[in-house]
């Protein structure tokens, strides 16, 4: 397991208006706490697969704890629809949580790894820990634009709102499923073709809830 990289980070910037400005720092605050929940939440579950690798836990032991994490994953995830994002933030916030479910959803399949031993399992949880980073990554750049047009808007009075690579990057992702879906099941046995067809149904399921 490889731990989700989470960079805490704060809102410092002025608006004109001090309500407005409280109303950012509190919009910054209440973030940094979410990404430093889902940290917490993410070292914990990484300390428990640690152990089980060594020997000090049952799988039984990791089932049920896994139960518990996905749990606060998934109330850690609600919280990013409670904030009271600045438009200009709404880009980076997405992609915030885009990485969280990511992250839950590779947590998912490495369990499923360990109850079914199938590599397609470790694979595809591989593959999600990938673009729960890539997600990650664009979201931390995102909110560092913001912050400058921010500045920009208190120096200069406009600002654009930046522009998201969205499109690009979940289009990227879908086509690396699809890669996997014929590094697994691209045989051209018979016996494959069902699996083969389901692998990238579930691929395009997956770009058509993730498009923006």
């Amino acid at each position: 397991m490889i731990a989700i990289i989470i960079v805490s980070t704060v809102v410092g910037y002025n608006y004109s208006l001090d309500q407005t400005k409280q109303k950012g720092l509190k919009f910054g605050n209440d973030l940094q706490k979410i990404q430093e929940d889902v940290k917490q939440i993410q070292d914990e579950f990484n300390s428990k697969i640690i152990q089980w690798q060594e020997g000090d836990l049952t799988k039984e032991e990791v089932f049920n704890y896994s139960e518990l994490h996905f749990k606060r994953l998934e109330s850690t995830i609600l919280k990013y629809d409670e904030l009271v994002i600045p438009d200009i933030f709404s880009a980076s916030v997405e992609l915030f949580r885009l990485s969280t479910q990511s992250q839950l959803e590779s947590d998912k399949e490495f369990v499923e790894w360990i109850k079914n031993g199938q590599e397609s399992s470790r694979i595809r949880s591989d593959s999600l820990l990938q673009e729960s980073f890539d997600y990650e990554m664009m979201a931390l750049g995102q909110f560092n634009v913001a912050k400058i047009g921010v500045k920009e808007y208190d120096t200069s009075g406009k600002f654009e709102v930046p522009k998201t690579d969205l499109s690009d990057k979940v289009n990227k992702i879908w086509e690396n499923m699809k890669d996997e879906c014929y590094s697994l099941y691209g045989s051209v046995q018979v016996n494959n073709q069902k699996e083969l067809e389901g692998c990238l149904s579930k691929a395009d399921k997956w770009k058509i809830e993730h498009l923006p």
